[in-house]
Parts: structure tokens; C-alpha cells; sequence
């Protein structure tokens, strides 16, 4: 008897379907990534079905059931993997072609989830839209849940122990992870199997039977459409920011059709069962596969996060296509028993895995094959890879560890507090210069996403309150600390809004006298907080040094240079100074204003070592930002002498500017 399914198929479509508009940058499917969930559901259900019956008839095998998944799985992967490989080589410069050999390796074990927790972490990230497999997590979740789950299978169905109960009692384990984990550790509730393991599990529930079938032929219409309304409603409301426990609600959803086509037709089941739905629903596995790397490829061609319409569209039906192609002359022929015989799948799995292995540790090994690659772009690629030589150990450094010492090699008190977000660690190979220079020997506490404003909250960024407060109390304490100097970039936190290309939501400050997030109220809090947080430092009698914004580019420096030296592309025109005042004009007045009033406050005005009056970009044959709006460790260290008279001279402006 057959237990084919037209209807699954065809759910698999509508899976399919958002995520690749999700990740072409269609903004109508703002929650398009609920695709993948949706596979989970399918995935358990019908992975635990063909378990279940196998077991019954006494014919189930570990050795059978990961043959059919070697067969289903690895040999599309193995050829996009082969095939990203091979176009790495053109495409990518060293250090981008050997993380790309890095991530080869974890995917071809089945781990690219923890490799991309730990190296990349928010998938939602704008680094994470260059990643070329970052797909493969899904993979990987899935195929780390099946190394487990059949051996347990098979012992509750010896041990004639209710395997339904069981399961049930997992997957409540896994939802209360889940939700635990989403708002201490969102990036391993995302990547991790455990905390995705109950989407699996609301399927494997369905094939034991957990829930009664629907007789009545109106509660299944009910069911079923119902379960496609929350799945369509899903992908055109949730956002990436507010997913968290709301992914129930397409889990529960395809669970819902899933359980009303098992019980009877419907019209929502035929609808799914439409041929070319099915088509879609077939191919749906290496459309999956093939995607994403096409507009990675084509985002890092043109260096735009952001594909123009026409070329979504082309990228789409190029991925269409090659699934297509894929699914019938690789899937299909090694999914036929008759094709290959047992032994030699699993002999062809290990060759996969170390022919993968093997040239991904040649990349590795070789650098990525740098004398490929001109000595001029290998430049750009120093612009970004090269570190503030304090950031891994003091970067997002906790408060109660104490805070890294730079600047004058010599005993005794430190001198100042540089304080503030990740511009301050873009500023940091400057800074420790210009403190060598002038003999001044200070502290750092710098972390992403937190300007040093004591009591206004970050609404995407949770620790921003709780650090600033300790901040200040250790300042408090350390008297020896007489000067604090204040960097960040104000004009993010100021505005709310982003700038140029660059991708991403609003930034939202509140405090105690401004909860309602807004614009309007991001902008009344900065200034409030901004003048509480220089005032309180006043009463402690430090002095207070603010260094003004740089000068943010609106697109990726090192990326736009190489697009235009490699692929001759068009470079974008250079902001001017005009541009940066039209954005930190109403900032930098602020803090004028608050040196103008007291004169234990300065202003050192950096955006005039920048822009004059287009803003530089690159120095000395080297870019001067590592992005479009973070200067590079090169950028940095030209500024150092100026910085130096800016900060601990008698300057506050230089001739080239104000």
C-alpha cells in the first residue's frame, strides 16, 4: 500500500517558497524563514512513519534507514558543495574562500549549525548574508536528530514502552528550552538541535497517532485551511527581531494540514496537490540547496547586500532551474535502489566526506591560495581582517572582570577611561598610539551595540542598561580615573535609523520617563541621557572628553573597492562633509553646546581628519574603513597624531575642517 502523499509535496512547496523570497530581500515576507520550521514538521512526520511501519512489519534496520537518508541527502549536497568550492576560487579572495573551506568541512560532517553559532552567530546578521553555506544548518539540525532518534525508536518499540508519551514529554522539554533560551541566548536557540527538536516532534506525534483523526469532512476543511492561513499569516507578519515562541504558530499550522490531509480530502489538500505545487514541492530540497549560494555569489560580485529586483528574479529562476536539473539527473537516480547497491552508498558517503575534506584542507593549507589573487586586493582584504590587538580580550569584556590598560608602557595609576560601542573599537589602534605618544595610560570598556549613556535602553540590545550603569559605578570607585573620553556612533542611536546600504531595523532608546519605543522618543532620550550621563561624571570631577561620530560611508569599503579593482565595477561617490553634517549636525551642536558650558568638557572633532570635504576612504594605498561605516586598524592608526593634539593637546579642531 502506498503512502504517498501528493498533499505533503505540495506543503513542501509552500515551505520552499518564502524562505527563497525571504533570502532574495523580498521585505513582503518579512517572515519567510519560517519555511524552514515548516520543513521540520514534514521532516519528523514522515521520517517517523516510515520508522514506525518498518518496525511493525519487523523490517526496520539502522543500516537500511541511513541508507535511504544518504540517498536522499547526500548526493545534491555533495554536488552544490562541490560546485561552491570550485566558484569560491574565482569569486573569493583568501580569507573569505578559507572560511568558506572552514564551513565546507562542518557541512560535509553535519555541523555547520554549531560552526556558524560560534563563527558567525546571528544568522540575521548583514556579515551572514556573504556566508555561502549558511543554509546548511537546517541540514545539519536535522541530521544530528536522526543519529539519535531511530536507535531510540527501536528500543521503545522492543521495550513495548508508548512511544507517543515519550516523544510528547521531549518535545514539551524542547519547547521549554526553546523559550528559555530565546531571550538569554537567541543565536543557540536558533542553531541548536535541542532547541529545535520539538518542531520535529510535533510531526513525529502526528505519525504515532498522538491526536485523533478528523472525521467530519467540515472540521478537516476548518483544520486545513486554517493550518494554511497561520502559515501564510506567518510568513507575511512575524519579524526576525520578535520570532521566538511565535514559530508555534506555523509549526502548528503545518501540523494541522499534515493531520487533517491523514484523516480525509479537503479543499486546502487538494489545492496542494495541484501538480505544479507538487513540481515545486519535488525539487523543493535542492532549490533549498542551490538558493542560497546564488545570491551570497551574486552579493558578493556586486557588494550590495541588497539585489536589485531584475536580478532577484533572474537569481531565482536560475536557482529553479539548476533544482530542477539536480532533482532529476542526481536525486532521482540515487534515490533508485536498483541504481547502487548498499555498500557502495555508504563507500560513496565517505568518499564525499574526504574528497570534501581534502579540499578544503588544501584551501586551508595553501591560504586560500593567495598568489591567485593581485597584491592590491590582498590589501583590501588586511583592511578588514587586521584587529584592534586588544579586541579579543577586551571587547564585550564583562564589567565584574575588570577592563584592559593600553597606551604608556610605565607603572603607576592609569589616567583615563575610553568608553563606548564597537566604534571604539575601530578607534582603539588610534588610540593606543596617540596614548603612547603623550605618555597617558587609560582604561578600555567597549561593547557592541551599547552607547555609553547611562540609563536608556537599547530595545535590541538587553545588556546596554546594566553595562552603562556599571560603567560608571567603576568610575566612581577608581579615582585615579580623572579624564572619561566618550566615543560611539551617535548618529545611529540619535536618529534610530540606519544609513546608506546598510541593512537592518531601527534602533529604539527608552528610559523611565520615555518607555514607548519610537524616533521621536530615541532622539529625546539620547539628548537627555546624553547631557545625565556628562553631568553625573561632572559631580565625580572628571573631565570629559566627546569625540564626535566618523564619518559613516553608506556602503562596504573594502568590498566596493574590490568589486571596482577585480570586476570593474562602478564605484558609488564619496560622501562629503555636507552629508555628514546634514546627519550629525543636530549630535555634534549637542555636544558643542555641552563644552561651551563647562570647561571640564571637550569635543574632539574627528570627522574633520576625514572629510575634506569629500570623505577619504583610502590612505597611503590602503582602505581607511573595514566597512561602510567602522574604520579599519590602518584608518585608525593614520589618525593617531591628530588624535593625540585632539585629545591631550591644546587642539580641539584642525585646520582641514571646522
Amino acid at each position: 500500500m502506498s503512502h504517498y502523499r501528493p498533499d505533503i509535496d505540495g506543503l513542501r512547496a509552500v515551505a520552499v517558497a518564502p524562505v527563497v523570497l525571504f533570502h532574495a530581500g523580498f521585505s513582503q515576507v518579512s517572515g519567510g524563514f519560517v519555511g524552514v520550521d515548516v520543513f521540520f514538521v514534514i521532516s519528523g512526520y514522515l521520517i517517523t512513519g516510515i520508522i514506525q511501519r518498518d518496525l511493525e512489519k519487523g523490517e526496520f534496520s539502522l543500516a537500511g534507514f541511513y541508507e535511504r537518508r544518504a540517498r536522499r541527502i547526500l548526493p545534491a549536497l555533495y554536488f552544490v558543495l562541490f560546485s561552491c568550492l570550485a566558484a569560491g576560487w574565482f569569486i573569493y579572495l583568501p580569507l573569505d574562500f578559507q572560511f568558506l573551506a572552514k564551513s565546507s568541512i562542518s557541512t560535509a560532517f553535519f555541523s555547520s549549525n554549531f560552526f556558524f553559532w560560534q563563527e558567525g552567530g546571528n544568522y540575521f546578521a548583514r556579515d551572514s548574508d556573504f556566508f555561502t553555506l549558511l543554509h546548511t544548518w537546517s541540514l545539519a539540525v536535522e541530521e544530528q536528530f536522526y543519529i539519535v532518534y531511530p536507535p531510540v525508536l527501536m528500543f521503545l518499540f522492543y521495550a513495548r514502552i508508548p512511544a507517543a508519551w515519550i516523544i510528547a514529554g521531549l518535545t514539551l522539554l524542547s519547547v521549554s528550552l526553546a523559550y528559555s533560551l530565546a531571550g538569554a541566548a537567541p543565536n543557540a536557540a536558533f542553531y541548536l538541535a535541542p532547541a529545535r527538536a520539538w518542531e520535529l516532534g510535533l510531526g513525529a506525534l502526528l505519525a504515532h497517532g498522538a491526536v485523533p483523526g478528523i472525521q467530519r469532512r467540515w472540521l478537516r476543511e476548518v483544520a486545513a485551511a486554517g493550518g494554511l492561513v497561520a502559515i501564510i499569516a506567518s510568513v507575511m507578519l512575524i519579524e526576525r527581531s520578535n520570532a521566538g515562541m511565535a514559530l508555534l504558530v506555523p509549526c502548528l499550522g503545518a501540523a494541522a494540514i499534515i493531520h487533517a490531509g491523514a484523516s480525509g480530502p479537503s479543499f486546502a489538500a487538494n489545492l496542494l496537490s495541484w501538480r505544479p505545487v507538487v513540481f515545486v514541492g519535488l525539487v523543493s530540497y535542492s532549490l533549498y540547496l542551490w538558493h542560497w549560494p546564488i545570491f551570497v555569489f551574486l552579493r558578493e560580485y556586486s557588494a550590495q547586500t541588497t539585489l536589485s529586483e531584475d536580478v532577484r528574479y533572474q537569481a531565482m529562476a536560475a536557482a529553479f532551474l539548476l533544482s530542477a536539473i539536480t532533482w532529476a539527473f542526481i536525486e532521482r537516480p540515487f534515490r533508485n535502489r536498483a541504481f547502487l547497491r548498499r555498500s557502495t552508498v555508504f563507500a560513496l558517503s565517505g568518499a564525499g566526506i574526504g574528497v570534501a575534506v581534502l579540499l578544503s584542507g588544501l584551501i586551508l593549507a595553501k591560504d586560500g591560495f593567495r598568489a591567485r589573487i593581485p597584491d592590491r586586493d590582498l590589501k583590501l582584504e588586511e583592511a578588514k581582517a587586521e584587529e584592534n590587538p586588544l579586541r579579543k580580550e577586551c571587547f564585550d569584556r564583562k564589567p565584574e572582570l575588570g577592563f584592559c590598560q593600553f597606551g604608556a608602557k610605565r607603572e603607576g595609576e592609569v589616567d583615563f577611561m575610553f568608553w563606548g560601542d564597537s566604534h571604539t573599537d575601530a578607534l582603539m589602534p588610534g588610540m593606543i598610539l596617540a596614548a603612547e605618544m603623550k605618555g597617558k595610560k587609560g582604561l578600555w570598556a567597549g561593547t557592541g551595540g551599547c552607547v555609553p549613556l547611562v540609563g536608556m535602553r537599547r530595545m535590541d540590545n538587553g545588556k546596554c542598561f546594566i553595562y552603562n550603569q556599571a560603567i560608571l559605578e567603576l568610575i566612581t570607585k577608581r579615582t585615579e580615573i580623572s579624564t572619561v573620553i566618550l566615543h560611539a556612533r551617535w548618529a545611529l542611536n540619535k536618529t534610530g535609523q540606519r544609513y546608506g546600504e546598510e541593512e537592518g531595523e531601527h534602533v529604539y532608546l527608552v528610559s523611565q520617563t520615555h518607555p514607548e519605543p519610537s524616533l521621536e522618543t530615541t532622539s529625546l532620550v539620547f539628548d537627555e541621557t546624553l547631557r545625565q550621563t556628562v553631568a553625573d561624571l561632572r559631580k565625580l570631577g572628571r573631565k570629559v572628553i566627546l569625540i564626535t561620530g566618523a564619518p559613516e560611508i553608506g556602503w562596504d569599503v573594502p568590498k566596493k573597492l574590490e568589486t571596482f579593482q577585480r570586476k570593474k565595477n562602478t564605484m558609488p561617490s564619496l560622501p562629503t562633509m555636507e552629508n555628514y553634517i546634514e546627519r550629525n549636525g543636530a549630535i555634534n551642536s549637542l555636544l558643542d553646546e555641552l563644552a561651551a558650558s563647562d570647561p571640564g568638557v571637550r569635543v574632539a572633532h574627528i570627522e574633520d581628519l576625514i572629510c575634506n570635504p569629500k570623505c577619504a576612504i583610502v590612505r597611503q594605498g590602503r582602505p581607511i574603513y573595514r566597512d561602510d561605516n567602522h574604520l579599519s586598524a590602518h584608518g585608525s592608526r593614520t589618525l593617531a597624531p591628530a588624535l593625540a593634539e585632539l585629545i591631550w593637546g591644546t587642539q580641539t579642531t584642525v585646520a582641514a575642517g571646522r
